[in-house]
């Protein structure tokens, strides 16, 4: 099962499992973020934990507009090795079998994937993650609104 929740500090909080469904609890009202590096409110930051009894494949935290456009994409994904060779497949066979990494939190600083800060407006906001089994769940989009 995978459940997410999210407090009014914006904690996401995902659980992987073999059957995986997705459940939100969202706070009252949108975020909103002033990205022009005043030192207040410049940052969407939101704590993160993904619990699963295999072994967490992929996450990624997902900036949308409100056209929903993706523009800002963060996560990490499984590493494979890209060239197979006779030494690096016996290591793979005898290493215990690990996830990728989850940080603690993500954090957004109103940054686009093109380097451009965002523009004014509304923007939604989720997570998605899977695990080795090929379970995959998403959270329920949240409002952040970027006001400079």
């Amino acid at each position: 099962m995978l459940r997410i929740t999210k407090t009014q500090k914006t904690v996401l909080s995902v659980t992987a499992a073999f059957m995986l469904s997705a459940l939100a609890f969202a706070e009252k009202g949108p975020v909103y973020i002033s990205p022009n590096n005043d030192g207040k409110q410049d940052i969407l930051e939101v704590p993160v934990k993904i619990k699963d009894k295999r072994y967490v494949k992929d996450w990624a935290f997902i900036i949308e507009n409100d056209k929903g456009d993706v523009v800002r994409t963060i996560g990490n994904k499984e590493k494979r090795e890209t060239k197979i060779t006779f030494k690096t497949f016996w290591k793979a066979l005898f290493t215990p079998k690990s996830g990728v990494t989850v940080p603690a939190s993500v954090m957004w600083n109103g940054v686009m994937d093109n380097g451009e800060v965002a523009p004014d407006g509304t923007y939604y906001y989720y997570m998605t993650a899977s695990d080795d089994n090929g379970n995959a769940a998403k959270t329920k989009k949240l409002t952040v609104i970027v006001d400079n």
